[in-house]
């Protein structure tokens, strides 16, 4: 399809405008919106976004009067030319029912992006859809995290990425039962003491621990010297001293639940037809307010479509962290986003597994099968 000119409606998810652009690459962009300080805001963020991507042809502004067909279709018939093309994929329902009746008035060509079967209809003045383009372009969770506004701060995919940790992942999944008593006694604050004039290193109160656990502990200890992670380790008065390599490899094994995200990104990743997934995610939404950030563990993007996941390492999980993970998924992706949150253990009240049906987000649990939980994951995403 040539296209001289393209016509989109303004969203605040314009994921699809995007890959409108990408798919057409038209001379000149025009994007219709009200007149509110919100679309303002989303518009000049979005023009950005195109330009920074390497858009080189014109960006234009339209405002028209909401609700009102004849104020967009006199903007669309200033535009009207042989190679105009209406994109209907963004706008409310009333823009979009409105832009379709100017696109059949003046005989303009009609699209809609459809994610979910990675394809570009053309609808037809007589009712019929026809699919003009399919395996449309990709774009990133970067990419689509700043067109709905936000900002990524850090990731964490550059850290645990990489091959010591992924490897690290292996064992202790082939190793779970070891590695679920473990991180038991990890996490108990009261056996767990830092020293600040050693800021890599741990020392394990062994006092009332059962021999076996005790040699669960200094197997893992020794893992972690073999995988690089620790430089060396000690019994030292009743306690077990652990020196970590870094900081990093300290805070993947002392961070409550690092492990589980590392290995949720390590299974997405893997899963064909993941186009991207980062971990670790910090992001802002205003910039007049820079204290204010949010994370999501695990972001991954397939044809477009993102999938938001939270990891908890625990079974005390409850509708908070479902509110949460539905405002930030709903907020970067959209009404297609995919929502999924891995857990070791299903919660402790049950209501939490009903109400994440009703919200659409997928509770996985992780128990030691890593078959199952490729699976799964891959079911979902």
């Amino acid at each position: 399809m040539k296209c001289n000119t393209l016509i989109n409606l303004l969203s605040e998810y314009n994921a699809q405008n995007i890959i409108a652009i990408k798919q057409l690459n038209p001379e000149r962009v025009i994007f219709l919106s009200g007149r509110s300080e919100l679309e303002n805001d989303i518009y000049g963020n979005l023009k950005a976004i195109i330009k920074e991507r390497g858009y080189q042809g014109k960006i234009i502004r339209e405002v028209y009067t909401a609700g009102k067909l004849e104020s967009i279709s006199s903007i669309i018939n200033r535009y009207k030319t042989n190679e105009t093309v209406i994109n209907l994929s963004g706008g409310g329902r009333l823009s979009k029912l409105l832009a379709r009746q100017a696109g059949i008035k003046y005989d303009i060509q009609c699209v809609y992006i459809d994610l979910s079967e990675q394809s570009m209809l053309l609808l037809k003045n007589n009712g019929e859809l026809e699919v003009i383009a399919s395996d449309l372009p990709d774009i990133t969770v970067s990419d689509i995290i700043d067109i709905a506004g936000g900002e990524v701060i850090t990731q964490a995919s550059d850290i645990y990425g990489k091959s010591i940790y992924l490897e690290y992942i292996d064992f202790l999944v082939n190793n779970y039962d070891m590695w679920s008593e473990v991180r038991v006694i990890l996490k108990d604050k009261k056996r767990i003491r830092h020293n600040y004039n050693y800021p890599y290193n741990i020392m394990i109160s062994l006092n009332r621990i059962k021999r076996e656990t005790m040699i669960l502990l200094f197997n893992f200890a020794k893992s972690l010297k073999q995988y690089r992670l620790a430089t060396n380790y000690f019994s030292v008065e009743n306690q077990l001293e652990i020196r970590f390599s870094n900081r990093e490899a300290k805070n993947f094994i002392c961070i409550v639940g690092n492990w589980l995200e590392v290995l949720t990104y390590k299974v997405v990743k893997e899963i064909r037809g993941i186009d991207d997934v980062k971990s670790g995610v910090r992001f802002l939404w205003d910039e007049d307010t820079p204290l204010v950030e949010n994370e999501l563990d695990v972001i991954a993007s397939s044809q477009s479509i993102l999938a938001c996941i939270s990891c908890k390492d625990t079974y005390q999980y409850d509708t908070a962290e479902l509110n949460e993970l539905e405002i930030y998924s709903r907020k970067i992706g959209g009404d297609l986003v995919k929502k999924v949150l891995v857990a070791t253990l299903e919660p402790e009240n049950r209501i939490v597994m009903d109400r994440a049906y009703e919200m659409g987000i997928n509770i996985i649990i992780f128990d030691g099968n890593i078959e199952q939980f490729k699976k799964r994951l891959g079911e979902v995403i």
